[in-house]
């Protein structure tokens, strides 16, 4: 059984500086997460699956080389699982 999720949110930075959003998005109790796309201006990227270690390592080099990044995590509260998007250094 497959499906597909789209999430759309729409945010606009109307300050000089970069801005970081984090967002909390339920998953399904039987359900995983095996890609994500996200759309910054005219720009597409899509997720690449790493260790947790090495995601982060690449998300931290990617803001400080002045880039902006994307990072997904799994979280279970109270038996309920949610994927945790960190997304960065936006303009």
């Amino acid at each position: 059984l497959y499906t597909q999720t789209t999430f759309k949110f729409e945010a606009n930075n109307n300050q000089d500086n970069h801005i970081d959003l984090k967002l909390s998005l339920p998953l399904l109790t039987n359900s995983v997460m095996i890609s994500f796309e996200a759309e910054i201006g005219s720009k597409k990227i899509k997720s690449k699956v790493y260790t947790k270690e090495k995601s982060e390592e690449k998300f931290t080099d990617s803001i400080a080389s002045g880039n902006y990044a994307f990072l997904s995590s799994l979280n279970s509260i109270n038996s309920k699982k949610y994927i945790d998007l960190s997304l960065g250094n936006l303009q």
